[in-house]
């Protein structure tokens, strides 16, 4: 039970790794919508972002559901 508790943690660990790394202001709709898809986030949290800025996280989350 530890091990596969170690590895979980392990993996996830990459994931967090590899979304975050080298982070710039062109990835920032696409981490915001990743975690909109993730569920880190949700619709009400983009309050205070432009219309186009919404409907943009928005669609690209969409997409990542649609793969």
């Amino acid at each position: 039970a530890y091990y596969k508790l170690f590895k979980a943690l392990k993996n996830f660990d990459k994931h967090i790794a590899r979304r975050y790394d080298r982070l710039t202001g062109s990835q920032y709709r696409l981490i915001i919508s990743a975690q909109l898809y993730d569920e880190v986030i949700s619709e009400e949290d983009l309050i205070g972002l432009s219309d186009e800025a919404k409907s943009a996280i928005i669609s690209t989350s969409q997409i990542f559901r649609d793969l």
